[in-house]
């Protein structure tokens, strides 16, 4: 199966099950994308974008799931044109061109009847809640267009301090990435202007690239110590986000020019945003090493850095040990909760067990095992890391319909098959589709996998 990465939405004795797809959101097609918005501006209204991903199947499932729901089918039709294409499909390419998004090769995109973004997201979720969320942020603000209009001045070539602070701000609201702009207002300053609070908060929120200009110039004209006590002076929150924003720029730039020393930066980075949780901290910052490498196609350090992530963090607690923590982490989350929100009865919130990923990527990087080397040493190992993928999914999975992942049990019966274990890779394989049936997802990709097993092709 191919790499899977998908959030478990946790509600404490308030869990919403979506088994059974009651309504949807409905889909029109179009030949062209402009015809689309030609419909949209009659219509008066906004479009949705549902893009599948070439190569996940699960994932768009996973979507599929989260866009069955009366209320969001409810408020899709009333307030958008929908629209569900493909990686390859020609109107995508014209979507991309409209919107100068360069790639964006897997969500949804919410965009006003100009073809101007208004809200994305990169993944899909299970959650009709998520959907309805940014649907909400899409529709409100397409009713605010000063960022539009600052947009359409900059694409005019309009350039002065003002009106680029401006749309700095204004696009930061709605994260999007800004350095490129922070760069130019950088140019139009002289150092006696950008050496003021207002503008050191300025770069600062803006979570600049750990390489860029500007973060470079904010280091050189204030001390580390004045700016880490302005960066504290912000709410957790607001300093999660900063520091998304730092990661996801890096991440881009570091791909982009197959930096290598760039990404150990990042890593290191990563790992010292958790500050007392340093395991997990450790955890995403191998994590974004591994993914970087593949990104790459640095199938050397890919295998060498896995297999250590694997053997040394990865495989490092019993499944118990984890189960246990997580359960601790939980009921910990839980209490914390019921007294901020100062209430005596039942309450929920959204929860994502962490140690879940410990499973997600002993999955993915077991697959990746299958697909980029043939050393038997390799492969068996791979073989331990996926059984214990399957095993740790199973005990700290908090829906107890899902505890079998056919994603994992597909990973497991393709190393099954590269040791010469037909026999067991079929039934392996075969548990996996009848898993999936239940579930109520596709399993044409699982057949065809099987089938390649049975006449040993795979």
């Amino acid at each position: 199966m191919k790499n899977i990465n998908f959030g478990i939405l946790l509600l404490l004795f308030s869990l919403l099950k979506f088994s059974t797809v009651t309504a949807q959101v409905q889909f029109e097609t179009f030949s062209s994308f402009d015809k689309a918005l030609v419909k949209a501006k009659k219509d008066k209204k906004l479009i949705f974008v549902q893009i599948a991903s070439p190569s996940c199947v699960q994932c768009n499932d996973v979507g599929q799931k989260g866009l069955s729901s009366p209320a969001l089918k409810e408020k899709f039709d009333i307030n958008f044109i929908s629209l569900s294409i493909k990686f390859d499909d020609e109107i995508y390419k014209q979507i991309i061109a409209k919107t100068n998004l360069g790639s964006f090769s897997m969500g949804s995109l919410f965009l006003d009847n100009d073809g101007y973004v208004l809200q994305r997201l990169g993944s899909t979720s299970s959650s009709p809640i998520m959907y309805l969320e940014i649907a909400d942020k899409a529709i409100a603000l397409s009713k605010n267009n000063t960022l539009k209009e600052l947009d359409m001045q900059y694409a005019k070539g309009e350039r002065n301090k003002d009106l680029l602070k401006k749309l700095i701000q204004e696009k930061s609201a709605v994260n999007f990435e800004t350095y490129h702009l922070v760069d130019e207002y950088i140019n139009l300053n002289n150092i006696n202007e950008l050496s003021t609070i207002d503008n050191a908060r300025l770069m600062i929120e803006q979570g600049l690239p750990l390489n860029g200009k500007a973060r470079k110039i904010l280091y050189a004209l204030f001390t580390t110590k004045t700016i880490d006590s302005l960066f504290f002076t912000y709410s957790l929150e607001q300093r999660i986000k900063i520091n998304s924003r730092v990661i996801s720029a890096t991440r881009n730039i570091a791909k982009k020019d197959k930096d290598r020393n760039l990404a150990m930066q990042l890593s290191s980075f990563i790992t010292s945003t958790y500050a007392k949780e340093y395991e997990k901290g450790r955890f995403y910052g191998q994590s974004y090493l591994n993914n970087f490498y593949k990104d790459i196609k640095d199938t050397t350090n890919f295998l060498q850095n896995a297999q250590s992530f694997c053997d040394y963090t990865l495989m490092s607690l019993s499944v118990d040990t984890l189960k246990k923590r997580e359960e601790k982490e939980r009921n910990t989350m839980f209490t914390q909760r019921r007294q901020s929100q100062g209430v005596n009865g039942l309450t929920s919130f959204s929860y994502t067990p962490h140690y879940l990923k410990y499973a997600e990527e002993l999955n993915n990087i077991s697959f990746d095992f299958f697909k980029y080397t043939n050393d038997l040493e390799k492969l068996v190992k791979a073989l331990k890391w996926s059984k214990r993928a399957i095993d740790i999914y199973e005990a700290l999975s908090p829906d107890e319909s899902l505890k079998q992942n056919s994603s994992m049990m597909d990973t497991y019966a393709c190393l099954l098959y590269r040791l010469g274990k037909k026999d067991e890779a079929i039934e392996w394989e075969t548990k996996a589709i009848d898993n999936l049936k239940k579930q109520g997802f596709t399993t044409s990709n699982l057949e065809s996998t099987l089938n390649k097993i049975k006449t040993g092709v795979l």
